[in-house]
């Protein structure tokens, strides 16, 4: 298994063992040079994964908001409660239910009514038409930095042959080539979605995150709640979610248009003075 962990192979590059030589492989990478470059500094000891003793559905979700430490999680008389341990803190605690509640809540109140998601999706349509060019205009930069770190390598080479550098001066230069030439490709792939793709994306993951937490089990739970939000908060006993943008604005713009996500127009616990409260 180190083995494996160890051979760039996986992302895109041939290596002889005999000589130390590298090569760019023409096989597709099966992980990206960032991803392999983060297995190198875990294996060398730079970064330590942290256990998981017990498997709180919100376990490192909540944060204290006036200490900033995460709550822990504890199991009490059939309830589960998530507490800040810092001693200043004393009295900061939230049950996991009422948070569980809270969540169900806010991503009811992303979900746009029938009649407003045409509208939505019609104007994602022509952000995405005038992205084209711009999705156009970044892959011939990527061309042109990759033609460029092909150049040098053709020049290392020639130096090479004309003894200018020894070969072991070579192999390592050539080596760092091909690490620029992958980093390059990863951040095509990385910056492959255009600013409106990533809007519609945002737009459908706001229609299902609701049914996505409902109907999934707790690591589904909790990566639904990790794609729109950072960290939960714990206020005294109360609760918080704070949501990314744009969910945060969709969040806010609902509730004003339609403070009950349930569908009940403007009940009377959402106006104050004759307005939705916000």
């Amino acid at each position: 298994m180190s083995r494996i962990l160890h051979n760039p192979f996986y992302m895109g590059i041939m290596q002889v063992g005999t000589t130390g030589e590298t090569f760019e492989g023409n096989h597709e990478p099966l992980v990206s040079k960032a991803l392999f470059d983060r297995v190198q500094a875990i294996l060398a000891g730079k970064l330590y994964p942290r256990t998981q003793i017990h498997r709180m559905l919100f376990r490192r979700l909540i944060k204290c908001d006036r200490c900033g430490r995460s709550l822990v999680g504890e199991r009490q008389k059939g309830h589960v409660y998530y507490r800040c341990h810092d001693w200043s803190c004393r009295g900061t605690s939230v049950r996991e239910e009422h948070v569980d509640a809270l969540v169900r809540s806010e991503l009811a109140a992303l979900r746009v009514d029938d009649g407003e998601v045409g509208d939505f999706r019609a104007v994602i349509r022509e952000g995405l038409a005038e992205d084209i060019a711009a999705a156009g205009e970044r892959a011939e930069r990527t061309e042109r930095d990759l033609a460029l770190v092909e150049e040098r390598m053709n020049r290392l080479t020639d130096a090479v042959l004309d003894g200018t550098i020894d070969k072991d001066a070579y192999t390592q230069r050539k080596a760092a080539l091909i690490a620029q030439k992958l980093a390059i490709r990863d951040r095509e792939r990385a910056g492959s979605l255009t600013g409106w793709q990533k809007i519609a994306e945002w737009f459908e993951l706001a229609q299902t995150a609701l049914e996505s937490y409902e109907i999934g089990d707790a690591d589904e739970k909790r990566a639904t709640v990790q794609s729109v939000s950072s960290n939960l908060l714990a206020v005294g006993k109360e609760p918080v979610f704070p949501l990314f943008y744009p969910f945060k604005e969709l969040r806010n713009w609902r509730k004003l248009n339609d403070c009950d996500p349930t569908g009940n127009r403007t009940p009377i616990s959402c106006v104050k003075g004759g307005r939705p409260s916000r």
